[in-house]
């Protein structure tokens, strides 16, 4: 009986044959698999989009769990893999992992009469366990395998796992493993994008690596700053420094690349609907679903920009709720074709921007987008009503960027700019700008007594900076001390 399996299956025996480690791949002790997996149980799952160096952190795994004794087994999924050939699939990859210790051709035939994936896989696990030695399993590309394959084997797989078998399952966010199954509900350990990301001290030490002698730290830490640490973004760019040999121009070649790889495999290979979506919220610096179908006046892009989110390196999630950004390099990119649509459509959608940014409370974005829709009364009034928490949270420069864009009749009709645009003038020892702004605030009739001392401190700032001598008068020491 030839069953549903074969075992000759060439394709099979190329997809257990696991990626080479590459020679230059930075070992991060924070990601090692015993730190992973500590007491979580048996189950690792690696979720990132491309380019996050999940293929090659699985490759890493695999080497030291060969360095402990363990079997590794190994198997890449496709969209071919049905539950049966799944099976198959580990059992090849058990085979040739295990060589004359298990998995071995009275076995296979065994399986070959299996015609249920479910009594199938249960026969592989029973052998499994059979093994004298503890076995690691990875699975990658788990994303492409059929829905069934996922959301029942898989989950069936990680929930029956005998004590021997650890699993690990790397994929693309692109949906849930599982819907329900065990594989949800037992005990793992996950790693996201956000894990594998390059720390500071990570990027340098892989361009130390990388250029050795001519290693630099302040280099290193702005191309880190200049991708946020994604792992790709730091291979392209020392790939860039090996083909131009050239360290004075090596971030300007550097950004180039990475702007280039931008352009012709993460954005212009998307969708029509995905580019215009990216294009439409590039002047955005956080970006929400709701505000999204805003900007595009009702109509719902939500899938498109999960999707993004999820595939791609193009959106990083916040760490709450929904807000995502976009990576700054992207932005440089679509920053170009923004400006290509018509300036009428920019202002109208930078007008529902702000709409919608100010019935949330996000006021001085919402003034920023208001601003850009060219509707400066509506921007000045929005920053008017925060400017004091901008200076507050020591934003020293925002308030300023405010002033500086006011033209002198719209900052003399928006009084609650002065008395911020002074601190923040007096701080930065700009004082022969501060010293008439204050002169305008203490000349305003009925000035409260709160609005004088705060001027006169203001003034009290300027004089420390210049050695200069200045007193509060006698009516605010009166009424800024106590009564005895």
């Amino acid at each position: 009986m030839t069953g549903a399996f074969r075992t000759r299956d060439p394709a099979l025996s190329l997809k257990a044959i696991p990626p080479r480690v590459a020679r230059d791949l930075l070992e991060r002790e924070r990601l090692g698999l015993s730190r992973v997996s500590g007491s979580t149980g048996q189950l690792i799952t690696v979720v990132a989009p491309t380019g996050f160096g999940k293929t090659s952190q699985l490759a890493q795994w695999r080497k030291e769990a060969l360095a402990d004794g363990n079997l590794v087994y190994w198997l890449t999924l496709d969209a071919n893999d049905e539950p049966l050939r799944l099976v198959n699939g580990l059992a090849t990859s058990a085979q040739q992992a295990s060589g004359r210790y298990g998995f071995d051709n009275p076995f296979i035939d065994s399986l070959e009469r299996l015609s249920d994936p479910l009594e199938a896989m249960t026969t592989w696990l029973a052998e499994a366990a059979r093994m004298s030695q503890d076995i690691l399993l990875i699975i990658d590309e788990a994303d492409r395998a059929p829905e069934a394959t996922r959301t029942e084997l898989l989950s069936y797989l990680a929930g029956n796992a005998p004590a021997n078998l650890r699993i690990v399952i790397g994929a693309r966010p692109t949906e849930r493993l599982g819907v329900g199954g065990s594989l949800i509900d037992s005990p793992y350990a996950r790693l996201s994008a956000d894990d594998l990301r390059f720390k500071p001290e990570e990027t340098i030490s892989i361009l130390s690596s990388a250029l050795g002698k001519a290693h630099d730290v302040e280099v290193a830490l702005r191309l880190h700053e200049l991708i946020e640490g994604w792992p790709l973004g730091v291979q392209l760019a020392i790939a860039s420094l090996r083909r131009n040999d050239d360290l004075s121009g090596f971030l300007s070649a550097a950004t180039a690349d990475i702007r280039r790889f931008f352009v012709d495999r993460l954005i212009d290979r998307q969708t029509e609907s995905a580019k215009q979506l990216l294009i439409r919220i590039s002047p955005l610096d956080m970006v929400h679903p709701d505000l999204s179908v805003a900007i595009f006046d009702g109509v719902d892009v939500r899938e498109d920009l999960k999707r993004l989110q999820e595939q791609t390196p193009l959106l990083s999630q916040a760490e709450e709720g929904e807000w995502m950004r976009l990576h700054p390099l992207a932005r440089e990119v679509l920053d170009e074709r923004y400006r290509q649509i018509d300036e009428a459509d920019r202002k109208a959608m930078s007008a529902r921007a702000s709409d919608w940014l100010s019935n949330e409370g996000f006021f001085e974005a919402a003034a920023e987008q208001a601003l850009a829709a060219g509707l400066s009364e509506r921007a000045y009034d929005l920053a008017e009503g925060v400017v004091q928490k901008m200076l507050t949270d020591g934003r020293i420069g925002a308030v300023l960027e405010w002033h500086s864009r006011l033209p002198d009749d719209d900052f003399a009709r928006h009084p609650g700019f002065w008395m911020p645009a002074a601190w923040g003038l007096a701080m930065s020892e700009r004082h022969p700008e501060a010293l008439p702004l204050l002169d305008r605030i203490e000349a305003q009739p009925n000035l409260g007594i709160e609005d004088k001392f705060e001027a006169s401190l203001i003034r009290m700032t300027i004089a420390g900076f210049s050695d200069d001598s200045y007193e509060l008068s006698d009516e605010l020491k009166d009424w800024s001390e106590p009564p005895a």
